[in-house]
């Protein structure tokens, strides 16, 4: 179970403020247990082998390109995550974009080098998991920002997975999102409704690895 409440958010406020002062409490947890909606029934004149066409991407990037990049580790002994960040822009001077990354080996998430999959489609429950924010903007204490997309499709090939002192490398490629809304206490995130879909044909990533201050 996911023991640190609210990661990728907690982590991209401590990136933007170069130095995590105030820290995270890894003592909450995220509930694994949720329900999502029914889909809509299929006509009965549509062909089984037919699909319906999937949501064009309302925001293609070819290369993800980042103004910087930053690893974190954390270890209690008990759970253990890997959380990557990495803003297009200078978040102290205007709007950003960001790419952020979660591996939680205990549900089931990478421990070692390879090519993984994104497919994972609730950030409550996520192994690997990735985040695209938009339309950042730090105002020196909080960061807002206007669209989530968690990424449900792509893969990851990671040449590094390093702990503290060490580096996380590799590179993202084919990466779908679903624009999100995640709840604050629960975790869960809903998609948004007729919203479009993100695409992201490639994002390198090297980065050393820092330790994830708790207090």
């Amino acid at each position: 179970m996911k023991n640190m409440a609210f990661i990728f958010v907690l982590a991209l406020g401590c990136a933007v403020a170069a130095g995590c002062a105030e820290g995270v409490d890894p003592a909450v947890g995220h509930p694994t247990d949720h329900q999502t909606e029914p889909g809509p029934e299929t006509p009965d004149n549509v062909p089984p082998d037919s699909e319906p066409d999937s949501p064009a991407c309302e925001q293609t990037i070819p290369s993800f390109g980042a103004f910087s990049q930053e690893a974190y580790y954390y270890n209690d002994g008990t759970d253990s995550v890997w959380i990557y960040l990495a803003p297009d822009a200078d978040p102290e001077v205007g709007t950003y974009d960001v790419v952020g990354i979660e591996i939680w080996p205990s549900l089931g998430g990478p421990t070692s080098p390879g090519t993984y999959q994104f497919t994972d489609e609730n950030y409550s429950t996520c192994a690997l998991c990735g985040l695209y924010e938009s339309g950042c903007v730090y105002d020196g204490t909080t960061t807002t920002c206007q669209k989530t997309y968690l990424i449900t499709g792509g893969t990851l090939t990671l040449s590094k997975l390093g702990i503290v002192g060490e580096t996380f490398a590799g590179i993202a490629s084919s990466l779908t999102g679903t624009e999100v809304t995640i709840d604050p206490d629960t975790y869960v995130s809903t998609p948004v409704t007729g919203a479009g879909k993100l695409c992201i044909s490639s994002a390198a990533i090297s980065a050393s690895v820092y330790d994830y201050p708790t207090e």
